[in-house]
């Protein structure tokens, strides 16, 4: 008890993952309000964000300028009948002048499921008929000054990497439905004794 009084009940490891899973948050909102502003939506006030947020979006902002980004959807959710998966993708923009999906990553490096999830989202945005996204790029943003700058790696094309994603989908669901399974198997036995 006086350890957990201490400490706490969550340890130093998850205290962190929250911590910079609400730094991701305030970046992802920032970013949000200052496109839907760009565009000449209806915003509310200014979502108000700490300095490792801030940091993240003066990265942000750098990029944009530098691709003289502009924004056609902002936070769309998107899905897929034909395939049976939707998403929430963060910005499709003119990026130098070419039609591409973005998706900003506030962690220490761009992982690999990013890209699958990127060409996820690039059909199911051509399959719900907003046009096809030319090309799709990772930005990954800094938040603090010992990480100084932004990252950005483009995705490989829908054609190279879409059957890989579905190859992966198709795992996810026997992995799940074995779960789904167990737990009725528990529940069962639960029931029973």
């Amino acid at each position: 008890a006086t350890l957990d009084a201490r400490i706490g009940k969550l340890r130093a490891n998850q205290k962190l993952l929250q911590k910079a899973g609400e730094i991701g948050k305030q970046v992802h909102e920032i970013i949000e309000w200052n496109l839907r502003r760009l565009l000449g939506q209806k915003v509310g006030p200014e979502p108000r964000i700490e300095d490792k947020a801030q940091w993240a979006f003066m990265a942000w902002e750098d990029w944009a300028k530098k691709v003289a980004l502009k924004p056609l959807l902002i936070e769309q959710t998107v899905f897929s009948l034909q395939h049976g998966y939707a998403g929430t993708m963060d910005l499709l923009a003119l990026v130098e002048d070419v039609p591409t999906l973005v998706d900003f990553k506030t962690g220490k490096a761009i992982y690999a499921e990013s890209f699958l999830q990127n060409v996820a989202y690039q059909v199911a945005l051509a399959e719900m008929g907003h046009g096809p996204a030319e090309s799709g790029c990772i930005i990954r943003l800094p938040k603090n000054e010992s990480d100084p700058a932004f990252e950005v790696q483009v995705v490989p094309s829908v054609q190279d990497l879409f059957p890989t994603f579905l190859a992966v989908k198709k795992v996810w669901e026997w992995w799940h439905a074995g779960e789904v399974a167990y737990q009725q198997r528990r529940e069962e036995a639960k029931a029973k004794s």
